[in-house]
């Protein structure tokens, strides 16, 4: 059952976005669009799937971890 969480405000005040948005949840949190999407879980862990998974930057992009696994 789908729910939509959002803030109650005037037409005027809606066509600007909040600063800030915060979502939260206790156990995980996912966002789905079709065949995508983004999961974050409450031990840290984050996937994100997709048939085609672009990341961009316009400075440096850095990947730090423990290890690496590349295919």
């Amino acid at each position: 059952m789908p729910v939509v969480i959002g803030r109650v405000c005037s037409a005027e005040d809606a066509a600007q976005p909040p600063d800030v948005l915060q979502v939260a949840a206790q156990q995980s949190l996912s966002l789905r669009c079709g065949d995508a999407s983004v999961d974050l879980r409450a031990d840290g862990k984050v996937m994100i799937r997709g048939d085609d998974v672009l990341v961009r930057a316009k400075g440096t992009q850095r990947i730090r971890a423990g290890t690496v696994s590349i295919n």
